[in-house]
Protein backbone atom coordinates (compact mmCIF):
# COMPACT_ATOMS: atom_id res chain seq x y z
CA UNK A 1 0.00 0.00 0.00
CA UNK A 2 3.07 2.46 0.73
CA UNK A 3 4.13 1.96 -3.13
CA UNK A 4 0.74 3.29 -4.05
CA UNK A 5 0.67 6.11 -2.00
CA UNK A 6 4.35 7.21 -3.18
CA UNK A 7 3.12 6.56 -6.53
CA UNK A 8 0.09 8.76 -6.02
CA UNK A 9 1.87 11.73 -4.91
CA UNK A 10 4.49 11.54 -7.56
CA UNK A 11 1.66 11.70 -10.54
CA UNK A 12 -0.37 14.41 -8.31
CA UNK A 13 2.80 16.58 -7.76
CA UNK A 14 3.82 15.99 -11.51
CA UNK A 15 0.75 16.51 -12.66
CA UNK A 16 0.66 20.31 -10.97
CA UNK A 17 4.33 20.43 -11.89
CA UNK A 18 2.72 20.23 -15.43
CA UNK A 19 0.17 22.42 -15.05
CA UNK A 20 1.55 25.08 -13.75
CA UNK A 21 4.71 25.47 -16.13
CA UNK A 22 4.05 27.55 -19.43
CA UNK A 23 4.49 26.47 -23.08
CA UNK A 24 2.95 30.07 -23.96
CA UNK A 25 5.60 31.68 -25.53
CA UNK A 26 5.01 35.43 -24.88
CA UNK A 27 3.15 37.11 -27.84
CA UNK A 28 5.27 40.10 -29.07
CA UNK A 29 2.88 42.72 -30.22
CA UNK A 30 3.84 43.47 -33.82
CA UNK A 31 3.62 47.74 -34.31
CA UNK A 32 1.23 48.65 -37.65
CA UNK A 33 3.27 51.82 -37.47
CA UNK A 34 5.05 51.97 -41.16
CA UNK A 35 4.05 52.06 -44.81
CA UNK A 36 1.61 49.61 -45.94
CA UNK A 37 0.95 48.53 -49.52
CA UNK A 38 -2.12 47.73 -50.80
CA UNK A 39 -1.91 44.13 -52.23
CA UNK A 40 -5.71 42.86 -52.74
CA UNK A 41 -8.83 44.52 -52.20
CA UNK A 42 -12.05 42.05 -52.08
CA UNK A 43 -15.61 43.48 -51.23
CA UNK A 44 -18.45 40.81 -50.86
CA UNK A 45 -16.06 38.11 -51.76
CA UNK A 46 -15.00 39.82 -55.98
CA UNK A 47 -11.91 41.05 -56.33
CA UNK A 48 -11.45 44.78 -57.09
CA UNK A 49 -9.07 47.16 -57.66
CA UNK A 50 -8.58 49.79 -54.59
CA UNK A 51 -8.44 53.22 -55.55
CA UNK A 52 -5.96 52.89 -52.47
CA UNK A 53 -2.52 52.18 -53.44
CA UNK A 54 -1.05 52.48 -50.07
CA UNK A 55 -1.57 52.98 -46.03
CA UNK A 56 1.03 55.04 -43.85
CA UNK A 57 0.71 54.94 -39.73
CA UNK A 58 3.14 57.07 -38.08
CA UNK A 59 3.90 56.54 -34.14
CA UNK A 60 1.86 59.95 -33.20
CA UNK A 61 -1.33 58.04 -34.35
CA UNK A 62 -2.38 59.83 -37.51
CA UNK A 63 -2.49 57.58 -40.43
CA UNK A 64 -2.26 58.95 -44.55
CA UNK A 65 -4.19 57.26 -47.01
CA UNK A 66 -3.01 57.14 -50.97
CA UNK A 67 -4.65 56.89 -53.81
CA UNK A 68 -3.79 55.44 -57.33
CA UNK A 69 -3.53 57.73 -60.21
CA UNK A 70 -6.51 56.90 -62.76
CA UNK A 71 -6.06 58.87 -65.59
CA UNK A 72 -9.76 59.11 -66.07
CA UNK A 73 -10.62 60.14 -62.60
CA UNK A 74 -9.23 63.21 -60.46
CA UNK A 75 -6.96 61.78 -57.90
CA UNK A 76 -7.61 62.63 -54.66
CA UNK A 77 -5.73 64.23 -52.60
CA UNK A 78 -3.87 62.17 -49.61
CA UNK A 79 -6.27 61.95 -46.74
CA UNK A 80 -5.18 62.40 -43.02
CA UNK A 81 -6.85 60.91 -39.86
CA UNK A 82 -5.92 59.83 -36.55
CA UNK A 83 -6.14 56.15 -35.42
CA UNK A 84 -6.31 53.89 -32.53
CA UNK A 85 -5.98 50.41 -32.23
CA UNK A 86 -7.18 48.21 -29.71
CA UNK A 87 -6.92 44.99 -29.18
CA UNK A 88 -8.02 43.18 -33.21
CA UNK A 89 -9.74 46.56 -33.93
CA UNK A 90 -8.27 50.28 -35.51
CA UNK A 91 -10.13 52.84 -36.09
CA UNK A 92 -9.40 55.61 -38.69
CA UNK A 93 -11.59 58.96 -36.98
CA UNK A 94 -12.26 60.77 -40.54
CA UNK A 95 -15.41 62.84 -38.79
CA UNK A 96 -12.48 64.55 -36.59
CA UNK A 97 -10.93 66.29 -39.87
CA UNK A 98 -14.40 66.18 -42.12
CA UNK A 99 -17.71 66.21 -40.79
CA UNK A 100 -19.29 64.55 -43.84
CA UNK A 101 -17.36 61.13 -43.72
CA UNK A 102 -17.79 58.37 -40.89
CA UNK A 103 -15.19 56.90 -39.08
CA UNK A 104 -14.25 53.48 -40.13
CA UNK A 105 -13.74 50.34 -37.86
CA UNK A 106 -11.21 47.49 -39.05
CA UNK A 107 -10.85 44.17 -37.65
CA UNK A 108 -7.53 43.30 -37.77
CA UNK A 109 -7.82 39.39 -39.15
CA UNK A 110 -3.54 39.12 -39.44
CA UNK A 111 -1.01 41.41 -38.23
CA UNK A 112 2.63 40.30 -38.99
CA UNK A 113 6.08 42.37 -39.84
CA UNK A 114 4.95 41.93 -43.58
CA UNK A 115 0.87 41.52 -43.36
CA UNK A 116 -1.79 43.41 -42.20
CA UNK A 117 -5.28 42.06 -43.19
CA UNK A 118 -8.79 43.92 -42.07
CA UNK A 119 -12.11 44.01 -42.53
CA UNK A 120 -14.53 46.78 -42.50
CA UNK A 121 -16.60 46.42 -39.80
CA UNK A 122 -19.10 48.80 -39.56
CA UNK A 123 -20.20 49.34 -43.04
CA UNK A 124 -23.69 49.02 -44.15
CA UNK A 125 -23.05 48.12 -47.40
CA UNK A 126 -20.81 46.19 -49.43
CA UNK A 127 -17.96 43.78 -47.12
CA UNK A 128 -14.41 44.63 -47.62
CA UNK A 129 -11.65 43.16 -46.86
CA UNK A 130 -8.21 43.86 -47.50
CA UNK A 131 -4.29 42.85 -47.89
CA UNK A 132 -1.57 45.35 -47.18
CA UNK A 133 1.89 44.36 -47.67
CA UNK A 134 5.52 46.48 -46.36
Amino acid sequence: MSKFKTYSVIIIVSFFIMSCSSDDVDAVEVSIVGTWKVQSTFLDGRSVISQVSKVEFTENNKVTFFFLDFPTIDTPEPRTAEWNKNEDFLTIYWSAIDSNFDDTVYEIIKLTESTLKWKVVNSDSLEENQTLIK
